[in-house]
């Protein structure tokens, strides 16, 4: 049976325009000759297309998440997440489509860095350019020098095996393919302008929390059928190892799970046509993982192989003392990079997908039932003695070693570790598995909210609703003097 969650999901748009920040500088790099021919003048907005919708929960949708770009809403980024340091810029003749000839040759690499300014706007004075119309790809907060990829194939297909948000320096490319038109008519006052739509490699999770829960057990209501339920952390599980796995320089989607069809470059998840259709590729393929015995994740993080009761790195919340049951605290889990997988079952879920598992700590209400515990007929016993008493007909020669025999589960100190897996579109078809249900997307913020802890071993994971945003800040650099070179 196929178990049911909900989540909350955002895409964390990347940058949107700011009006009136625009970047001229007087001092663009001389670095014309005559073979180069004649400068152009480049101007560029960087930012996430208005046009595009975010990931977020639509109320309508009873909590359960939306994929594709379109999704529910939309959320900012904060700090460093919308830092743009440096941008390389790939030319290429804008007759050629994305999935155009693997050998289509990058006309041009262009690098913008410096020191940082404000705005999301420049201007650049750019040489060698010969043609009027150009498709751009761009990657931020990446440097490329001597190895910048030469042709339009091993760029597009290109995957990175390294850290896209280390130190706090986020790794973004193309959200969608970029033309500039009219190149060698430009000038320094009429530039030939085109819109960069950046998005991170990377995704995004947090997690919001009451400081405690209080569920009852059943049957009568009193103290010792009630149970308080303290979350004392949180933290990501089947967590992909960039440094193993990879992840693509370009988000591509294919109608195969496993991307043998043919691939299509920066577009929609989801189209009216085929709403359910299309896969998010992932770097590596899940034959892959299973070959290698899923060294693509994080060693001590693979949900089949963790010891809970050992695991380190837990995320805790603080709450002021005395908080109420409704005060809500909110923490970052993580980063990680896309992990998408067809999913058939439990078993898949609990090997490919990531999640979150949290430690759940269980306080009886009733004299004397601290730490270890055991539950029975909806009540909560101290010790195996307490059950004896309690049923002395029944559990005449009731042990520590054979209760479980007799229907009674036992909470060692009181601890339960809780595995939830993470949704990216709900199918709304609880029967069988869907399309991108669960995975993990670049440029996705998914945002777990516990609502209520209802029993032992069961929690309930909702959304909060959320609104579009109003437009953020960005930062970009002031370019050096090679935005003329190769």
């Amino acid at each position: 049976m196929k178990r049911l969650y909900t989540y909350i999901i955002y895409v964390f748009s990347a940058l949107a325009p700011l009006t009136g920040c625009g970047l001229i500088y007087d001092d663009f790099p001389e670095t014309a000759t005559e073979e180069e021919g004649d400068p152009v003048y480049l101007r560029l907005t960087f930012r996430t297309s208005g046009s595009l919708g975010t990931r977020a929960n639509d109320p309508d949708l009873e909590g359960k998440p939306t994929g594709g770009e379109e999704g529910d809403a939309q959320q900012d980024g904060v700090g460093d997440e919308n830092t743009i340091n440096n941008v390389t810029l790939f030319l290429f003749d804008a007759s050629v489509p994305m999935e155009g000839n693997t050998e289509t040759p990058i006309d041009k690499v262009v690098e913008i860095s410096g020191s940082e300014l404000g705005g999301n706007t420049v201007t650049i004075k750019v040489t060698g350019l010969t043609k009027d119309d150009y498709h751009i790809l761009a990657v931020a907060n990446r440097k490329f020098g001597t190895l910048a990829p030469s042709t339009l194939g091993y760029l597009r297909d290109m995957s990175i095996e390294e850290n896209p948000w280390e130190n706090d320096n986020f790794i973004m490319s193309s959200e969608k393919l970029a033309t500039v038109t009219g190149v060698q008519s430009s000038t320094e006052q009429y530039p030939a302008m085109a819109a960069i739509d950046l998005e991170r490699l990377a995704a995004k999770v947090t997690c919001e929390i009451h400081p405690y829960y209080i569920f009852q057990l059943g049957g009568e209501n009193s103290n010792r059928n009630q149970v308080k339920a303290t979350i004392e952390g949180v933290t990501l599980i089947n967590i992909p190892d960039y440094s193993i796995g990879g992840t693509y320089l370009f988000k591509r989607l294919s109608s195969d799970p496993e991307g043998g069809n043919a691939v299509r470059y920066l577009e929609d998840e989801r189209d009216n046509a085929n709403p359910d259709t299309w896969w998010v590729v992932d770097a590596r393929s899940k034959a892959w993982k299973l070959e290698n015995e899923h060294q693509f994740y994080v060693d001590d993080r693979h949900y089949p192989h963790i010891d809970a009761s050992n695991l380190t790195g837990w995320v805790t919340y603080t709450f002021e003392e005395n908080a109420s049951e409704n005060t809500w605290e909110k923490e970052l889990l993580g980063y990680t990079i896309e992990n998408t997988n067809e999913i058939h079952s439990d078993y898949d879920l609990r090997e490919y997908a990531t999640g979150v598992l949290f430690k759940v700590h269980y306080e009886p209400y009733g004299d004397g039932v601290t730490g270890e515990f055991y539950v029975y007929e909806n009540k909560a016993y101290a010790s195996i003695e307490e059950l004896i008493a309690a049923y002395p007909d029944k559990f005449a020669d009731l042990t520590k070693d054979n209760y479980q025999k007799y229907g009674i589960a036992k909470y060692g100190e009181g601890y339960s570790y809780l595995p939830y897996w993470i949704k990216h579109d709900e199918d709304h078809n609880d029967a069988e598995y869907g399309v991108m249900e669960y995975g993990i997307v670049r440029n996705n913020l998914y945002e777990l909210y516990v609502e209520s802890i209802t029993d032992f071993g069961e929690m309930i994971v909702s959304v909060k609703a959320w609104d579009k945003w109003d437009t953020e800040d960005v930062l970009v650099t002031k370019p050096s003097t090679n935005t003329g070179g190769e």
